[in-house]
Parts: structure tokens; sequence; C-alpha cells
């Protein structure tokens, strides 16, 4: 296994670091925690159906992140020169135009329904 001068290199090595130790994972952890997060970083505009950062850590700064519509963030940090707006409108509403294809249609006769 191993011989005692093995083992007592060994532990003076580890008490050379014991200092060292809790620096490095502090760090460590800090850079995996930041890691995960997407920064923005230039002026950026989520519009009602865009769900591409549905569910994740987002960072902003120095730039302007307009929301528009229901978004759910993981976690939404704002640091200097960050800013979190909507957009405005006249009448209090924000037009969301979705697009819908492969609609299926049941027919009750040999004409489609007019669709109105």
């Amino acid at each position: 296994m191993f011989s005692s001068s093995k083992l007592i290199r060994f532990f003076k090595v580890m008490n050379s670091f014991q200092i060292r130790w809790p620096a490095l994972i502090c760090s460590l952890l800090l850079s995996v925690a930041s890691s995960s997060a997407l920064v923005i970083d230039v002026d950026t505009v989520i519009a009602p159906n865009v769900t591409n950062y549905e569910s994740l850590d987002l960072v902003v700064t120095n730039c302007t992140l307009t929301v528009d519509g229901l978004e759910t963030f993981a976690n939404l940090q704002l640091l200097s020169g960050g800013v979190l707006t909507h957009s405005s409108s006249g009448s209090a509403t924000i037009t969301n135009i979705v697009t819908v294809t492969n609609e299926l249609h049941s027919l009750s006769d040999t004409n489609p329904a007019l669709l109105n």
C-alpha cells in the first residue's frame, strides 16, 4: 500500500494547500454558477411567440432587454447598465400574430367549410 514516508509527504503537500483550497473551491463554484447563465449584452427584444429563452438563467448587462408577452425565466439578473422593459402601445395591447399550419378540418360535406 502506502509507505509511511509517502503518507507524510502527501499530508505535508496537502497542508501547504490548506489556505488555498477554500479560495479554489469558491472560484470553481462561482465559475460554474456564472457559466450556466446566458449573458445578454446587446439590446434584445423577446417577442410573445419566442420561446428560446424559456427556463434559462439570464444576465442582462449594459443593454436593454425588452420582453413582450408572458415569459418564464429560471433567474433574471440586471447588472450595471442593464434595463428590463416591455413595448408600449396606445391601446395598451400588444398584437401577437400566430401562423397556424397543418390544421385538421373535419369534412361534413364534399366541400370544405368556408372560414370567415
